[in-house]
């Protein structure tokens, strides 16, 4: 007699943005039919919760909700900015205005910079209050060859402008071009010349539904004062294969495996970038070692980084740029993670915030394949032996091993124009060094895989070891691949500095 047993289980898929979080912090994931769960909102500072949407009851206003779990629920915690009465974001004001002793309603009608401009005006136009050279204005106009005239203006990210004109200063202004997206620093309008006297104005316009309240820095190029600069690069949620068949064990069996959508640094963490926040950081309460065991340029990945080091490294990084930090030494997230060693589990991360983390395993190999299945390396199947940083690259050029190691590169190095004439190697995601060059720190505890298909895994909460991912320069060809994993200790004991990471952030909704 074959008898069967089984439990039936739905799906619970929580989305809050970067304005805040839900509690507790690791509580979507797959629940026991007709269980029940409590919620949370827990909105970021400058922002207030708003209501519950998705399938919830109508009317979930409260920040705090009980749902029974009948059927599968995607919930959404809606959270928007404290503003002023016109609408201008505190977040704002504090970034590009003057204000005085906390009055935001002053401060929105002030002409802090004295360019003629309040600073509501400044923000629908994507100015700076503080800045009198960035003024919303024609800075040019003028006939040329066509004939055609044209326009000039400081303009912003994340605004529309549109071009009017009229044949007098008495008669409507009509729309003529637009709404045009808005980009940094200046937008250029070009028209066909009537030879007939006409007046032109430019009107800057918020977007329907911008996302402007909701993660500035994200939002912006120029990061916040003491930041570090990284360049992200967006991956798209969706599903996509982890593992590999023809691989060696640990990365069998392939699975199909679906996330959701996030950034992830362009490049490796440079020595540079490690040193900026290290030192900000300990000025914070952190114990982050400033000095490296290996004194690479600066350009090259900061090595011989343990795990903790690289997650409260993230956390600085967080805090550095006025976002809410990831990781915390307790479950109920009150005390952020700064110091000593901490073999965090899931339910210590805060995975619906806007701070900065290591990616999990899955999150890094569908960055690392760039949109490409079934194959070895994030440009594809194409030879790798020129197109990465690894012992056979380090074989060619003749340095290995007549130096001191380690033989890091510059991240980003491989751009076409390195020796031996290979293509450009970022990826579509225009990733560089996702394979060679420095192993990469992931969430994840080592675990063998499963068949099945899985939803955002993070991996097992037990476990002695670590995951790196995407091979160094000390590794052949064939260990520097998209599904190679390797399980290390998170104290790190790098003693040929190999190790390094690059961090990632959750997206927001409407991004």
């Amino acid at each position: 007699t074959l008898t069967w047993q089984w439990s039936s289980e739905v799906l619970l898929s929580l989305t809050s943005g970067l304005e805040g979080s839900i509690l507790p912090m690791d509580v979507a994931g797959w629940k026991a039919l007709g269980s029940q769960l409590t919620l949370e909102a827990q909105p970021a500072e400058k922002f207030r919760f708003v209501r519950w949407s998705g399938d919830v009851p109508a009317g979930s206003t409260s920040s705090e909700i009980t749902l029974t779990m009948d059927q599968p629920r995607a919930v959404t915690a809606d959270i928007s900015p404290l503003a002023t009465t016109s609408g201008t974001p505190h977040w704002w004001l504090d970034a590009h205005a003057q204000v005085l002793e906390g009055d935001y309603e002053a401060a929105d009608l002030r002409d802090a910079d004295g360019d003629g401009q309040i600073a509501r005006e400044e923000f629908v136009a994507g100015m700076d209050d503080r800045d009198p050279d960035r003024v919303f204005k024609v800075m040019q106009s003028g006939l040329l060859p066509g004939p055609l005239f044209q326009l000039v203006w400081q303009s912003d990210q994340g605004r529309n402008y549109v071009v009017r004109s009229s044949p007098d200063l008495t008669s409507a202004f009509g729309d003529l071009l637009g709404p045009l997206a808005g980009q940094r620093p200046s937008m250029v309008a070009q028209v066909p010349a009537t030879g007939i006297r006409r007046f032109y104005q430019v009107e800057a316009v918020l977007p329907q539904g911008s996302t402007l309240d909701a993660d500035p820095l994200a939002l912006s190029q120029h990061p916040a004062n003491g930041a570090v600069l990284r360049d992200m690069r967006r991956i798209p949620a969706g599903w996509s294969t982890r593992g590999d068949e023809g691989g060696v064990q640990t990365s069998k069996p392939a699975h199909p495996t679906r996330v959701a959508g996030f950034e992830m640094d362009r490049f490796e963490v440079t020595r540079s970038d490690w040193e900026a926040v290290a030192m900000w950081g300990n000025a914070h309460g952190y114990d982050l070692p400033v000095t490296l065991p290996y004194d690479v340029p600066s350009d090259h990945p900061a090595v011989a980084v343990s795990w903790y080091d690289a997650v409260k490294w993230c956390n600085a990084r967080s805090e550095m740029e006025g976002r809410v930090p990831v990781y915390h030494a307790n479950p109920a997230g009150s005390t952020v993670y700064r110091t000593g060693d901490l073999d965090l589990v899931a339910a210590q991360v805060n995975w619906s915030g806007n701070g900065y983390r290591l990616p999990t395993e899955a999150e890094w190999e569908r960055a690392s394949r760039g949109g490409l299945e079934a194959q070895p390396y994030p440009w594809g199947s194409g030879s790798a032996e020129l197109r990465a940083n690894h012992w056979n690259y380090e074989l060619f050029i003749g340095r290995a091993p007549s130096e001191a190691y380690p033989y890091t590169q510059s991240v980003g190095f491989f751009n076409g124009t390195q020796p031996g004439g290979a293509p450009d190697s970022a990826n579509a995601y225009g990733l560089y060094d996702m394979t060679g060059n420095a192993w990469e720190w992931t969430w994840d505890r080592m675990d063998d895989y499963s068949a099945e298909a899985q939803i955002d895994p993070r991996g097992p909460d037990i476990g002695e070891f670590r995951v790196l991912r995407g091979g160094s320069w000390w590794n052949y060809v064939d260990q520097s691949t998209n599904h190679q994993r390797l399980a290390y200790p998170p104290v790190g004991n790098d003693d040929y500095g190999m190790n390094g990471f690059r961090c990632v952030r959750g997206l927001h909704p409407n991004e």
